[in-house]
């Protein structure tokens, strides 16, 4: 049987709960949820994620595109990230596309570590991108 999130079993706490986390809003209640694991899995992601932007070095990409991921409000804009970094629109476009398609990659092989079956593994993220969006 799937370790399954469901929205309506989750206690989400709304607002910004960071924590030591400094990448996922509202992860207070992940143990309560997922005890077996030590950190939520959109943590370990963005570790993983963080990792190979660090082995490339461009962490500094990384960090300015971010906010993108979460469609943040108050992310830099994509004209001032290409000024920041010297790339054009269509390099910075084309950098947000690869880490989100990394992001979705690391996602799917987390979450799969989660559950008991594969075919629970695209229920499990739709789950998950469920409770994440009620963290706003």
């Amino acid at each position: 049987m799937a370790k399954t999130l469901r929205p309506d079993r989750a206690s989400v706490s709304h607002g910004n709960d960071w924590g030591a986390n400094r990448w996922l809003p509202c992860t207070s209640w992940w143990s309560d949820r997922w005890p077996h694991h030590k950190r939520p899995v959109p943590s370990r992601v963005f570790e993983l994620l963080e990792a190979d932007y660090r082995r490339a070095d461009k962490l500094k990409l990384l960090e300015l595109l971010r906010p993108h991921l979460s469609g943040c409000k108050d992310a830099i804009s994509r004209p001032e990230i290409g000024r920041q970094l010297n790339l054009t629109n269509a390099a910075v476009a084309m950098s947000l596309h690869r880490m989100r398609q990394r992001y979705r990659e690391l996602l799917r092989e987390e979450v799969a570590s989660t559950v008991d079956v594969p075919s629970e593994i695209d229920d499990e993220i739709r789950n998950l991108m469920t409770i994440i969006s009620q963290c706003d």
